[in-house]
């Protein structure tokens, strides 16, 4: 099986380049320094491993700038896309079947692979920039045998991991709530000491009013008891309008709550609805009408020209076959007329071969073009449909929350209506009262304005009163969205975060159950990479219990096996464990994608590992249709090529 990779614009290597890879064989991609070798690799690896909607998760967007598939903000001139070109393509094509990658160099994606793997990154690809490499070289933040990524990052576990931070981040949430309940409560109870106070004072000053009302002289009974009722009046009125007035602050921070979303929610259509009318849909499909058959026919026609060259081709080379042992010029076997000499033969069959080549490579750029129509179209018609389904989303939310808006709005006007009919009724019952204290006053003066100070101090505790009762409905706490008083808002953060370490809990030991299943596999792939490579000097490599990598070495001086410290190591050792572990990665996680890239490390073994590693590569290429990659410096050798080893 054959797998064309085409790269335009990519890394070094300028212009476009086809690289023909086998499976069942070592391909060696052979360059001098600068050559484009690193270049080739990345265009492989970033069709392999990049996901259909463009989005790697955290660690393996970090992966990705490591090995050069993403931009590196702290590297820009080491970018993906070639310095002197403002888009790169990569085509990667296998059996009638093609993933195609096309990106801006500033990182906008134009065409992504539809079944890349991000766990590529990590286990499809060794070279001294891969995560095993680094960490075995020690300059990763973990200690260089923790290898809990390996059985965490690749398996399912990494999904629970991923539930785990989001469960965390909102327990921690709860309890920094928690905190502010608290604080709320201390102040509410310090609230309620003081009402307590107050409602202790104004029976204290009835009280006191009560004993001056036998030192009027007057016949006042009647004003009395109307002043006395007009005075409770008051204070009732005056608790409503402190109520109603922490209801209604509590009321306009929803409302401005709800506006901020629907002004996010308005941000959000209007930008949909934008990014729908710049798609070209019409346009494009008719541009697809009309330069689709001229494709066609454009191929055709070139396809014809080849046949051509073809049938020259064929005649050439028998000529140059019979001519190879004449050195002097010969009568041509073509046409046992004119005259021939075999270096003739030999530059016309190069030339017929170079325009054959030109001819194919722009069949290759017509069946791209077409591909990228069929593809540019179907991706605009998907993205149309998925802006629709967000655009019917957000305009769904817009309608529940100016629904809500409005029951917020009616009633912020009924308490606001509350309020001040309220205020008006206790403005016309002071005035009632500024009556009956003249009429009062006409005959007891002095005692009358004692009675009018100890009423207005009543009066202004019922003020305060109701400025507590103000400040007590101001303290409800938003808990998803609920406004809640304190004590039952409490009551709900201690069940949720119960509940969450509940669901911690579980999941956590669900993660580990994985990773204990994923560990497993991992070391018996590397118990059977070992029995294949027959590396003595190595008895075991595994994963401990705790997924530190254990390492039994052979003691040269003690012919005895010894438990090793990975740091210990020697280089060429470093990368034998660094091959296995790889290995086994990808048997482990990734059997189904059919490539296996080692980058720049073959040459570091010394002869005899470097044989044996040929051998098993070669084999398991062989046995399981693998395309095995390998890179090479070959001085001299100019732009990167292709050598294949194996049967």
């Amino acid at each position: 099986m054959k797998a064309d990779l085409t790269i335009k614009d990519i890394g070094g290597l300028r212009g476009e380049h086809t690289f023909t890879l086998e499976s069942g064989k070592l391909n060696v991609i052979e360059a001098s320094n600068s050559g484009g070798k690193t270049s080739v690799v990345r265009a492989l690896t970033s069709v392999l491993s990049l996901p259909s909607d463009g989005d790697f998760d955290q660690y393996s967007f970090d992966e990705a700038q490591k090995l050069g598939i993403k931009a590196d903000e702290k590297n820009p001139q080491e970018g993906f896309v070639n310095v002197h070109s403002d888009i790169g393509e990569v085509l990667l094509e296998i059996e009638g079947s093609s993933e195609s990658y096309k990106v801006r160099r500033n990182g906008q994606f134009l065409t992504l692979p539809k079944n890349g793997d991000q766990r590529f990154l990590l286990a499809g690809i060794l070279s001294n920039d891969t995560k095993i490499l680094r960490q075995l070289h020690g300059v990763e933040n973990n200690e260089p045998d923790d290898f809990k990524w390996a059985v965490t990052q690749l398996s399912y576990a990494q999904n629970y991991e991923s539930i785990n931070n989001v469960l965390k981040n909102r327990k921690e949430d709860l309890i920094e709530k928690k905190h502010h309940i608290d604080k709320t409560l201390e102040k509410l109870e310090s609230l309620q000491k003081q009402k307590k106070d107050l409602e202790k004072k104004i029976p204290e000053l009835d009280d006191e009013l009560a004993k001056l009302e036998p030192r009027f002289k007057g016949d006042a009974d009647k004003l009395f008891k109307e002043r006395k009722e007009l005075g409770k009046k008051i204070d009732k009125l005056n608790i409503e309008i402190g109520t109603k007035k922490g209801k209604l602050s509590g009321l306009k921070s929803d409302c401005d709550a709800k506006n901020k979303i629907l002004s996010d929610i308005d941000k959000n259509i209007g930008k949909i609805k934008d990014e729908i009318n710049t798609l070209k849909i019409d346009e494009l499909k008719k541009k697809k009408e009309v330069r689709a058959p001229e494709i066609e026919k454009e191929i055709n026609v070139l396809k014809d020209n080849r046949s051509s060259f073809d049938a020259q081709l064929n005649l050439f080379v028998t000529a140059q076959t019979s001519l190879r042992k004449h050195e002097k010029e010969t009568i041509c076997p073509l046409c046992n007329d004119g005259h021939i000499t075999y270096k003739r033969i030999s530059d016309k069959l190069e030339m017929l071969r170079n325009d054959k080549d030109k001819i194919s490579s722009k069949i290759s750029e017509l069946n791209q073009e077409k591909i990228s129509l069929e593809q540019g179209l179907e991706g605009l018609k998907n993205k149309l449909e998925t802006l629709k389904k967000n655009l019917s989303s957000y305009q769904d939310r817009l309608g529940f929350a100016q629904k809500e808006l409005k029951e917020l709005e009616k009633q912020i006007n009924s308490h606001e209506y509350d309020i001040d009919k309220n205020e008006g009724d206790i403005a016309s019952v002071k005035s009632r009262l500024e009556e009956i204290k003249q009429l009062i006053s006409k005959s007891d003066e002095d005692i009358n304005k004692l009675y009018t100070q100890k009423e207005k101090e009543r009066n202004d505790l019922s003020i305060q009163l109701g400025v507590i009762h103000q400040q007590m409905q101001q303290s409800s706490i938003d808990i998803g969205g609920l406004l809640l008083e304190p004590v039952k808002a409490k009551k709900v953060c201690d069940e949720w975060i119960t509940t969450i370490e509940d669901i911690l809990q579980y999941s956590s030991q669900k993660a580990e159950e994985q990773r204990q299943k994923a560990a497993k596999r991992f070391n018996e792939n590397i118990e059977e990479l070992l029995r294949k490579l027959g590396f003595k000097e190595f008895r075991n490599v595994k994963l401990n219990k705790d997924y530190r990598l254990y390492v039994e070495r052979l003691n040269p001086k003690t012919k005895e096996y010894v438990v090793q410290n990975v740091q210990t190591l020697s280089t060429s050792e470093k990368l034998t464990v660094a091959l296995i572990l790889q290995a086994a990665l990808k048997e482990t996680y990734i059997p189904d994608i059919p490539f296996f890239i080692i980058d720049d490390i073959m040459e570091d073994f010394d002869d005899e590992r470097k044989t044996k590693v040929m051998d098993y590569l070669i084999d398991k290429a062989n046995t399981e249709g693998w395309f095995v990659v390998v890179t090479k410096v070959v001085e001299n050798a100019g732009t990167a090529r292709v050598r294949y080893v194996g049967a």
